[in-house]
């Protein structure tokens, strides 16, 4: 039988202390600079002083676009630009798009504007929601695409010099078919 002495069980021993003592500390000291650590921040799109003053909203994609706009405290959507055949809009769907731009949303600096290709932000896979207030533009938000966990999209503004990552609860306002904006009750 191998005899082993008590000074080698006690060396064995502090080494394991000493490895899970280390493994601990470095979820929060040896863990890196806390600048790349996200800080979230909370931020409200569009406030409620303002809901009754936006008359026109566009959703596009690269390929087409809803226009919804006030027209005598109606309001009604055009596919792709076509005012020969307006529609009236869901204003179900349109209220929830407003409680949700007045809510306060996370978000977190993903990244530079420069590298907004990246985030899915140039020309070809954004999604931009513009708002009108009194007929006059009045906000630009751009939506790229979802982040690798699919929890998240990335967004910024016009007056924005960042990416931030957004919580992904304007999914389902970023669709441009009318079936997802016309009133289902014609």
């Amino acid at each position: 039988m191998v005899k082993v002495s008590r000074r080698k069980i006690l060396l064995v021993y502090s080494a394991a202390f000493i490895f899970l003592l280390l493994y601990i500390l470095s979820f929060n000291l040896l863990s890196g600079s806390r600048e790349h650590k996200k800080h979230y921040q909370d931020i409200q799109l569009l406030h409620e002083a303002d809901i009754s003053t936006i008359d026109r909203l566009i959703i596009q994609n690269e390929s087409s676009a809803i226009l919804l706009e006030r027209q005598n405290n109606m309001w009604l959507a055009a596919y792709n630009f076509d005012f020969e055949n307006t529609i009236p809009a869901d204003t179900g769907q349109l209220q929830k798009l407003f409680v949700n731009l007045c809510t306060k949303h996370k978000m977190a600096k993903a990244g530079s504007k420069n590298d907004a290709a990246d985030y899915g932000l140039d020309q070809n896979q954004v999604t931009a929601i513009s708002l009108y207030k009194n007929g006059q533009e009045y906000q630009h938000l751009f939506f790229g695409k979802n982040d690798f966990s699919q929890t998240g999209r990335y967004f910024t503004t016009n007056e924005l010099n960042s990416v931030f990552l957004f919580d992904s609860s304007f999914d389902n306002y970023l669709s441009v078919s009318p079936q997802s904006w016309c009133d289902p009750y014609i």
